[in-house]
């Protein structure tokens, strides 16, 4: 009985060793090497930056603070002169801050447009943080309303590209804008300014989008989540005039376990649903979506 007892307490012990390690509880501390005075200080847990802005040079802005339009973007060789809005990234769930960087990188690169990101904490691993984020307001979402709001009254343009649970907050931001919005504007108004807003969604974790807006979203047909939590399940409203995109693909060199542990499930998943399997099948937004037009 005793030997049975220890070998519970291993194996509880083991569990909660494996479950805040990196792969469920990504909180370590951000780029210590900014220099950057307008920027966030530096040393706390990722959590704390939840719905922060990241630049190109690894520092943390306050949305309160600076503007989205005031961050260093990540700006690659492929950036073309034409394409100037940045897009906003929101990254899926699982990353530390720094994780997010290399992602801006490689979608600035088959974008050809400067990115910055909006960061997307992860609290204590995927189920406790869809929890929370059920529980308590979401800062992510709250930044992208408040920026996309500020952009929209400058009649500016509006990128935004999200992956798994990114979409989530995207979904509730832009419900957020537009009620916001929509006390300022009659219909037609409104209407004509959230033509300015593109959203594309990547294996997206949201099913129901507002409608107004401009959308793409990527489905890999081998991937459960779209058909489980996103435009693909039952029920889901992927907003009016919505481009879904349908491909069958398989990365067996997935992105994210070349900077973080992950187990061999996740590995699997990854495969299916991982950042740059779907950074391949990326086309431009101006040409996958028949209504837009570049800026």
């Amino acid at each position: 009985m005793i030997k049975i007892k220890k070998g519970l307490l291993a194996i509880t012990v083991l569990v909660l060793l494996v479950y805040v390690t990196g792969e469920y509880k990504p909180a370590r501390y951000y780029s210590l090497l900014c220099v950057d005075t307008s920027a966030a200080e530096s040393g706390e847990w990722n959590d704390h930056y939840d719905g922060y802005i990241i630049g190109a040079n690894g520092c943390l802005y306050d949305p309160a603070i600076v503007s989205i339009n005031d961050v260093p973007s990540v700006v690659s060789a492929s950036s073309q002169e034409t394409l100037r809005t940045p897009i906003w990234y929101v990254n899926g769930a699982n990353h530390r801050a720094d994780w997010v960087l290399p992602e801006m990188h490689l979608l600035a690169e088959n974008s050809g447009r400067p990115v910055v990101a909006i960061y997307n904490a992860t609290l204590g691993g995927r189920l406790p943080d869809a929890i929370s984020d059920g529980l308590r307001e979401s800062k992510v979402a709250k930044t992208i309303a408040s920026q996309i709001i500020r952009n929209l009254l400058d009649h500016q343009d509006v990128y935004i590209s999200c992956n798994s649970q990114g979409a989530y907050h995207v979904s509730k931001g832009l419900s957020q804008a537009i009620t916001t919005l929509s006390g300022k504007f009659d219909r037609g108004e409104l209407t004509a300014l959230l033509s300015k807003v593109h959203v594309e969604t990547a294996g997206g974790a949201a099913s129901a989008f507002p409608d107004g807006p401009q959308y793409i979203h990527y489905v890999n047909s081998h991937d459960p989540v779209p058909s489980s939590a996103g435009v693909l399940s039952g029920g889901a409203q992927p907003g009016a005039d919505a481009v879904i995109v349908e491909f069958s693909g398989h990365d067996d060199d997935a992105l994210e376990p070349k900077y973080r542990w992950v187990g061999p499930l996740t590995g699997k998943f990854l495969n299916v649903h991982g950042f740059n399997l779907y950074r391949q099948y990326r086309q431009p937004f101006d040409a996958t979506y028949p209504k837009s037009n570049p800026s």
